[in-house]
């Protein structure tokens, strides 16, 4: 009899519910005949086949295997309380063991990645501490110089000759030599952008060198007889502003001022052109009262015609230049960019 109840325990167990711990009692005491089928039922663990010499059989579509197998199978621990009818999963302490081992070696890696992120951020603090000691030991501008002539030494294919700085206090100005009776056809195809990007890096230069700096300005020696030196300074946020002016330009500027201060009789702008009868800059602010929505309100055929027909009035005059010009906000936002050049192509940039 003893042995016919162990038999019961160790054949009547179900394979689904061995995945966690658990205990599994009986609901009720008693014997009960089943009807069970037994024939070729395979059971494979990770494509391997075990259990061959195992008897197993199914009852109500449920497959019956023995408990000690089950539990061989996801490595636990069991046993039976004939007194209270429990059967008692556990994990096996050789897994337990293996489960902790994991964990610590996780931590492990993740302590390690968080000091090599730490000696990162250390070396990036040496390295910027050691800029900014290498600014406060600049007290003359020799090396200075040296670096930005070898580092600027064109203006997009136009040679620069020279670059003198000139230390004046708190102040610096720089000289620029370039020889257009030489490189004037490459002179011709430089943008006023271009031309801002370059003298803008070099500020940038002279900011980060020199300490408690005031005053950045300078000109750029054209060494033509044709071409007029080009002053410039740069304001507060290292944005830098040209020196132009002539009469001829100003006559003109004054006389289109009232027919081009708004544009498509909706948005007031105010205008400003500069340079000489070689190359025209035009800078169109809008003003304050009339800025982004209005603006934005504007065709692009608007917008386009306003740039043509003045361009147009500006060649009547000056036949022979170029245009660069952009329309800007008041906080200095570029909007649009166009330039005009000797046949009259205009390229408008959105």
């Amino acid at each position: 009899m003893n042995k016919k109840k162990n038999m019961l325990v160790i054949l009547l167990v179900t394979l689904m519910v061995f995945l966690s711990d658990f205990s599994l009692v009986y609901a009720a005491d008693g014997y009960r005949n089943i009807k069970a089928w037994f024939g070729d039922i395979n059971i494979l663990n990770n494509g391997e086949k075990i259990g061959d010499h195992v008897p197993k059989f199914m009852v109500d579509g449920l497959i019956y295997v023995p408990i000690q197998k089950v539990g061989e199978i996801f490595d636990k621990n069991w046993s039976w309380d004939q007194v209270t009818h429990t059967m008692r999963f556990t994990d096996n302490p050789s897994k337990q063991n293996f489960n902790q081992k994991q964990n610590n070696m996780m931590m492990f890696m993740r302590l390690f990645e968080k000091e090599e992120k730490i000696k990162e951020l250390e070396e990036k603090v040496k390295t910027l501490e050691t800029k900014l000691e290498g600014k406060k030991e600049v007290t003359d501008l020799d090396d200075l110089e040296k670096d930005i002539k070898d580092k600027y030494d064109e203006i997009d294919d136009v040679e620069v000759n020279d670059i003198d700085l000139d230390d004046k206090g708190n102040d610096v100005e720089v000289k620029i030599e370039i020889d257009l009776d030489k490189d004037e056809r490459e002179w011709k195809r430089v943008s006023e952008s271009e031309l801002e990007d370059y003298l803008e890096n070099i500020y940038d230069e002279i900011k980060y060198a020199v300490e408690d700096l005031d005053d950045v300005k300078g000109e750029i020696e054209t060494k033509s007889r044709k071409y007029d030196d080009i002053e410039f300074i740069f304001n507060s946020r290292g944005q830098v502003r040209f020196d132009l002016d002539n009469d001829s330009v100003n006559d003109l500027e004054n006389e289109l001022e009232d027919e081009y201060d708004k544009i498509d009789d909706e948005v007031r702008v105010d205008f400003e052109l500069r340079g000489d009868k070689d190359k025209i800059y035009v800078d169109i602010q809008i003003e304050s009262d009339h800025e982004d929505d209005d603006f934005d309100d504007l065709s692009r055929s608007d917008v386009e015609n306003y740039i043509k027909d003045l361009c147009r009035d500006i060649l009547d005059e000056f036949d022979d230049a170029d245009i660069d010009g952009k329309i800007e906000d008041s906080d200095g936002y570029k909007e649009v960019k166009f330039d005009v050049d000797l046949g009259y192509d205009l390229d408008i940039d959105w």
